[in-house]
């Protein structure tokens, strides 16, 4: 049997909705082989099934390389579900790659983004999936691209997991259909200077660019205990607090490798887990 690690991914940062995402230390793991019959293992039985997204992009890249198979696959699975740290991308860049790998990797990485980005329907943590590191990215005609941005080795990196989950449709559907050009405008010039100021790692910079008038105001009301946690992490130190993609995860950027340790909020929240993690 074949394996893969593929990594969580932490989507938008502030003002990059469905554009900027990173890669971070936390992994599914993928066992599999070639079969006559469908196998997952390591799952409930309700996602053992033709539905899981591991199955779709394996059969979507068969398909493009003109194969025909089914699958075994155990998964150990380390990114947690529905909590905005790009569970479904892992999947689907971990069923697409397995099925590359099993028959001679016929299809290099843009190809595999593609098919990838066709499942998922956005970018944003497929491109750390795959590709790793902290990524920008973009939809022209139904195509995506994207590039690859380095990040300051003073800056560090912390995550807060909640024990609840929250919808991606419900995160989505309470946005605005429409937004005033002054929002526009505010997030698009904070995300042109969020990828710089995180390249230099430029502090004050990073505060004023984590600003956001897109998704956060609205979704941050799903998010149960989600002022007192982020005045508690700026209060001890954070550079910025951020929602992970449609949340209830938020992370938080630091110049302490070890920030988690300056936090009281475990004695307050206990149904938060609160991580120092990597970019990879």
């Amino acid at each position: 049997m074949q394996e893969i690690l593929i990594p969580a991914s932490c989507a938008n940062l502030g003002p990059g909705f469905d554009t900027l995402g990173l890669a971070i230390n936390i992994f599914n793991h993928f066992t599999f082989e070639k079969s006559s019959t469908l196998k997952i293992e390591g799952v409930d039985s309700f996602y053992a099934t033709e539905k899981n997204l591991f199955y779709i992009a394996f059969q979507k890249v068969l398909e493009k390389i003109n194969k025909k198979s089914s699958v075994h696959v155990i998964f150990d699975s380390h990114i947690p579900i529905s909590r905005g740290l790009g569970s479904s991308a892992s999947l689907i860049v971990g069923g697409a790659k397995a099925a590359n790998m099993l028959f001679g990797n016929k299809l290099n990485d843009k190809e595999i983004f593609d098919i990838c980005t066709k499942i998922e329907g956005h970018p944003d943590n497929i491109a750390p999936a795959l590709f790793h590191g902290f990524n920008a990215s973009l939809m022209d005609n139904g195509k995506p691209y994207h590039i690859k941005m380095k990040i300051s080795k003073n800056l560090f990196f912390t995550i807060y997991i909640p024990n609840f989950k929250t919808s991606t449709k419900v995160a989505r559907s309470i946005l605005p259909k429409m937004y005033k050009k002054e929002a526009v405008i505010h997030n698009i010039s904070r995300a042109i200077i969020m990828c710089e100021a995180l390249k230099i790692g430029d502090i004050d910079l990073i505060k004023k660019a984590s600003s956001d008038m897109i998704h956060e105001p609205y979704r941050k009301t799903l998010i149960k205990d989600y002022n007192y946690i982020k005045k508690e992490a700026l209060n001890k130190g954070a550079i910025a607090f951020l929602i992970s993609g449609s949340g209830p995860t938020c992370i938080s950027i630091s110049t302490n490798k070890y920030f988690s340790k300056e936090l009281n909020i475990r004695n307050t929240i206990s149904n938060w887990d609160i991580i120092d993690v990597k970019i990879i």
